[in-house]
């Protein structure tokens, strides 16, 4: 059921509740309300996390940006850390701990948006959130995390992407990159994996490429078009491991995950649940894991 949303000209009640780099963030009563009215409908059993989350913690933020080139630079800001759906971008801001909601960069004009859009981006962030902050989300992600990366592996070697012994090397490494991003530690671990996936490269040149992408992110950076190369070197095996999962998983497609995010779950396995949220954010591996989420960003 689309909504329309006010615009920060038409509601002055509106509050500047952030800057992400200069950028201001804006949200006031009603986008609260718009978003707790959703979320217990969709939601029920978590009715009273959400209404902690968005009116007492006020660690789930829904609001507005007046800014136009946000977009670009909050792309360039964040990098991968943002997810967006139908104009509704979502991230989560580890140091702050909190869950933005950005429903709209319109300033001038009423804005449309879908249920399903807010409630898959919301519950793609929460992924994030439960396996950075609970062990135990990040435990119980890992079964289908496992699975994931068993198939794409698998593929990746079908495809001559990766050479034979691929798998059985890079597996146990993915185990404890799971482990680490519970810890805050993922880039620092992402390195092995990138190592490893030189050690199996078809050719120098890929493996050299792999090896760059690695040292970087041990010291906490990402290369510029990384994301580009990985996502059209790795495509085809990562869409044949989300196909797999939502056929084991019987998803509901509400809405189609951003394709062009397919490499993130080399350096962050979060990244692999988070997709199956976007895709059916009603699933209840999902809604199980956002529930943890929610409960340790509240008490964050």
């Amino acid at each position: 059921m689309p909504i329309l949303l006010p615009t920060i000209n038409q509601s002055p009640k509106l509050k500047l509740v952030a800057r992400v780099d200069g950028i201001p963030l804006y949200s006031g009563p009603k986008f609260q309300e718009l978003l707790y009215n959703v979320d217990q409908k969709y939601y029920p059993s978590m009715k009273k996390d959400f209404k902690e989350a968005i009116y007492n913690t006020k660690r789930l933020i829904p609001c507005i940006v007046n800014s136009k080139g946000f977009w670009r630079k909050l792309s360039l800001i964040l990098g991968w850390g943002v997810y967006m759906s139908a104009g509704t971008v979502g991230f989560y801001d580890v140091n702050r701990k909190k869950v933005y909601l950005i429903l709209s960069s319109m300033t001038g004009f009423l804005t449309l948006y879908s249920n399903y859009h807010v409630l898959g981006v919301q519950c793609h962030e929460f992924q994030h959130v439960a396996c950075h902050l609970s062990p135990q989300a990040a435990a119980y992600a890992w079964r289908v995390e496992e699975q994931w990366y068993h198939v794409f592996l698998i593929k990746a070697v079908e495809l001559g992407r990766l050479e034979h012994g691929a798998v059985r090397a890079l597996m146990p490494l993915f185990k404890m990159l799971n482990k680490a991003e519970a810890r805050g530690r993922s880039f620092q671990q992402a390195y092995l994996i990138f190592k490893t996936l030189a050690n199996f490269a078809p050719e120098p040149w890929i493996a050299n490429n792999f090896l760059k992408i690695g040292n970087a992110l041990r010291q906490g950076k990402w290369l510029i078009r990384a994301d580009e190369w990985l996502y059209l070197y790795f495509f085809e095996a990562a869409s044949y491991a989300y196909h797999n999962l939502i056929q084991e998983y019987h998803l509901t497609r509400y809405t189609d995950p951003d394709v062009s995010m397919y490499y993130q779950e080399l350096f962050a396995p979060s990244e692999i649940v988070a997709m199956m949220a976007s895709i059916d954010f009603k699933n209840p591996i999902s809604v199980k894991i956002m529930h943890y989420g929610l409960d340790a960003l509240n008490k964050a």
